[in-house]
């Protein structure tokens, strides 16, 4: 290997563990929020969902100008704390794809810098 070139890919498809092996990888060596991202973000739309949902009925068993309220004031909000949800999760999965690659670039011999 000449230097400044990379080494070969690896060769086959490696196997992503499962939720379950990495959650009791006391090791530390599986990272499990890359699999936990999507689904902490299905419960996360569907909570925001529901409590929407709750909101408007409540506003409307109240009165109806609370209904409507709840119904318009309530769908900006969910809609605020999606985007802040969504942009969370993506933080999370963007640090812990950085720190796997660099530790496949260490592992490689590559120095950073």
């Amino acid at each position: 290997m000449t230097q400044g070139s990379y080494p070969p890919p690896a060769s086959g498809p490696q196997s992503d563990p499962g939720l379950f092996e990495a959650l009791f990888d006391f090791s530390f060596t599986r990272l499990v929020t890359p699999s936990i991202v999507k689904i902490a973000y299905v419960l996360v739309t569907i909570l925001i969902g529901l409590v929407y949902l709750f909101m408007v009925i409540a506003g409307f068993a109240d009165s109806v100008g609370a209904g409507f309220a709840a119904l318009i004031i309530g769908a900006v909000l969910a809609f605020v704390y999606l985007i802040l949800a969504r942009i969370t999760l993506e933080l999370y999965r963007s640090v812990v794809t950085m720190s796997m690659d660099i530790r496949e670039m260490k592992n490689r011999g590559q120095h950073l810098g």
